[in-house]
């Protein structure tokens, strides 16, 4: 429950922060606005490599195996790997958008690089966190950047002082710098006394070759998460991608209980699993799943009744997309439900059907944008981007079935009831002669 609260309270961050942008830019400038923040928050997420994922997992095997020295490595390797790759995508960023004439300043160029650099890094640590010194500690900082944002950008319209793109990702960089910056010297203080003031042991070809389809699914969640907007934006206008982004923000609540599910498991999966301890693991994923339906139920509630009013909060002019609001809850609910089927395929060894499956929808979903979002507006690749999650969420749970033998999403529920409802097996007949038992 912790956990779900943390994410519905970043869920909340999330929504205030661009409630707050929506009221101070121009539909115009909002939606550029959108555009360049899923650019590069898409950027930030393939800079990754796989880092975030790959550091739970070799944590925790290196530390139950008492090699130290290579727990230790991974860290080092994982934010070279991430600081390398971020500063190469910012500067593709920079060049790509210097040539299209995207960049209406120098000033906003900056700061976007400048925040995907630090994004990258902030995820980085977040999971380090989360892994070395606990959940709560790293998931309750993870979104907390956001308040220096929604304080810095009142503040600014307070004063009657223009709230620009730049400017949001100018806020945007100082907090997740200081969240970095906690981060750090909580990890520092709290790593194991085995592993301080000793030399890093390195296995970089092994991690690389975890890493890359760890980076698949990186690729393919940070489409999942911002292409359409990137490409509506493209294809239709900056005004179609804003309002487009503010109903997917809002289904996103329910990406973000998933999110929470997801990250709450991940801290389990492998040490159950490589433990041999399957029975507790699809006990504990039971009890998870439990708790989203609860929240997923409440949530769908609150869209169908409330939509227009939680549009009218970003203003007048977006209750209008209460229709796309609605298809993409629909999506988000379910992936929700189907539990976190990635950390399963990713923390046992099946990274590559992972990516398989998930590369088939995507491929759909950007064709029938590119296609028919021109002829239909921007409820094309909210129905697209539905109907490939709903499909990749039952292929995916099939195989966690199949060839993990667990089963992450709600339907596991569903067995625990037939299990508790079988009937007795019918007690053998009694011979002749002998007393029947009561």
């Amino acid at each position: 429950m912790v956990a779900f609260a943390i994410k519905v309270g970043s869920s909340l961050l999330s929504i205030a922060m661009f409630t707050i942008a929506a009221r101070v830019m121009q539909p115009v400038e909002f939606g550029r606005f959108a555009i360049w923040f899923n650019a590069v928050s898409f950027l930030a997420m393939i800079a990754l490599c796989g880092q975030e994922i790959l550091i739970v997992r070799s944590w925790t095997e290196y530390t139950q195996q008492n090699r130290f020295a290579h727990a230790r490595g991974a860290i080092t390797f994982g934010i070279t790997v991430c600081v390398a790759a971020a500063i190469f995508l910012a500067g593709c960023l920079a060049v790509a958008a210097s040539a299209a004439g995207w960049v209406t300043s120098p000033g906003l160029l900056v700061a976007a690089c400048l925040f995907l650099v630090v994004q990258t890094l902030g995820w980085f640590s977040s999971n380090v966190a989360r892994t070395i010194v606990g959940f709560l500690f790293g998931e309750g900082l993870r979104e907390s950047w956001r308040l220096v944002v929604i304080v810095g950008a009142s503040a600014l319209a307070f004063l009657s002082r223009s709230v620009t793109t730049t400017t949001m990702f100018a806020l945007g960089a100082v907090g997740v710098g200081a969240m970095i910056w906690l981060q750090a010297a909580v990890i520092l203080r709290a790593m194991p006394r085995e592993t301080r003031g000793r030399a890093t042991a390195t296995d970089a070809a092994a991690w690389i070759k975890r890493s890359l389809p760890m980076w698949a699914a990186d690729f393919l969640d940070a489409s999942s998460l911002y292409l359409e907007v990137i490409l509506i934006g493209l294809v239709l206008s900056p005004i179609a991608a804003g309002g487009y982004f503010v109903a997917a923000r809002l289904a996103n609540v329910f990406a973000m209980i998933a999110g929470g599910m997801a990250n709450y498991s991940a801290t389990m999966i492998a040490p159950l699993f490589f433990g041999g301890q399957h029975p507790e693991l699809q006990q504990s994923l039971r009890s998870v799943s439990l708790t989203a339906a609860g929240l997923v139920t409440a949530g769908l509630l609150v869209i169908a009744l409330g939509g227009h009013f939680l549009l009218m909060m970003f203003g007048a002019s977006y209750v209008d997309q209460h229709a796309i609001l609605m298809v993409l809850s629909v999506g988000t609910a379910v992936a929700a439900l189907g539990g976190p089927s990635i950390y399963v395929l990713l923390l046992t060894g099946h990274e590559s059907l992972y990516s398989r499956v998930v590369v088939v929808g995507l491929v759909l979903r950007v064709i029938a944008l590119v296609i028919f979002a021109p002829m239909f507006g921007a409820i094309v690749p909210a129905v697209a981007w539905t109907t490939c999650s709903i499909g990749t969420t039952i292929a995916l749970n099939i195989v966690c079935r199949r060839l993990v033998g667990i089963d992450p999403s709600v339907l596991a529920l569903l067995e625990l009831a037939k299990a508790r409802v079988a009937p007795l097996p019918a007690a053998p007949a009694a011979a002749p002669g002998e007393p029947i038992e009561p």
